[in-house]
């Protein structure tokens, strides 16, 4: 199901139906529900599921030891490259090892190919936040700062900025700016339309950690 930029789409939890409601200027949000939105998102890398208790958590990563990545692609392109991507945490994990979750912006397709993405960890983890630039196959840690995690009901923002030719990437939580931010002075990334959900997941030792989750997902042109 498409919708055009800046609609509303509502999950009915009643009748499992998207809701599309045309309010130009308004955020496309998507809050979570039992049913799955079909064709809304579209995986990307380890991708997603929606558990029992409504909450996007990514998959496990098939056997790969390490960090991987992934998550879901909004199939709806923003109007302009001043987009943005808001996220709020759930509390799916436990544990001092578990990873992160976070939103990307300036995606080049509906595969979110090359982008920018974000991951802030739980509490309970030390890993804290970190920007990523994704071209292709290839995901870069760009911007990290170790103080900052997410709590249960968080709202998490990635906000690029242009000033002088140049974007910025900034990570906020619950409307506040963090220390999570990267300036891209070399023009690294090309920036796109497409914006995602992501997660960070880790396998260690054969055991699967997994992120917090998400309970819902909003991207809007600002």
């Amino acid at each position: 199901m498409q919708a055009e930029p800046g609609t509303i789409l509502r999950m009915d939890a009643t009748t499992g139906m998207l809701d599309v409601t045309p309010v130009p200027g308004d955020p496309t949000y998507v809050p979570v529900a039992s049913t799955y939105p079909t064709g809304v998102f579209v995986n990307w890398g380890i991708g997603f599921e929606v558990d029992g208790a409504a909450v996007i958590r990514e998959l496990d990563s098939g056997g790969v030891e390490g960090d991987t990545y992934g998550g879901g692609v909004y199939q709806t392109a923003m109007a302009t490259l001043r987009h943005r991507v808001l996220v709020t945490a759930a509390n799916a994990a436990s544990g001092g090892n578990n990873r992160g979750m976070g939103g990307g912006v300036h995606g080049s397709d509906a595969s979110f190919t090359d982008g920018v993405f974000f991951t802030m960890d739980s509490g309970a983890s030390s890993g804290g936040c970190q920007i990523f630039h994704k071209n292709g196959a290839t995901i870069t840690p760009v911007g990290t700062a170790t103080d900052d995690d997410n709590d249960d009901n968080d709202t998490l923002e990635l906000r690029p900025t242009l000033t002088a030719g140049v974007w910025t990437y900034t990570v906020y939580r619950n409307g506040n700016p963090t220390a999570c931010a990267w300036t891209d002075s070399s023009n690294a990334a090309t920036p796109g339309l497409y914006t995602c959900f992501a997660f960070q997941h880790r396998r260690a030792g054969g055991l699967e950690f997994y992120s917090n989750g998400l309970r819902d997902f909003t991207a809007e042109d600002f």
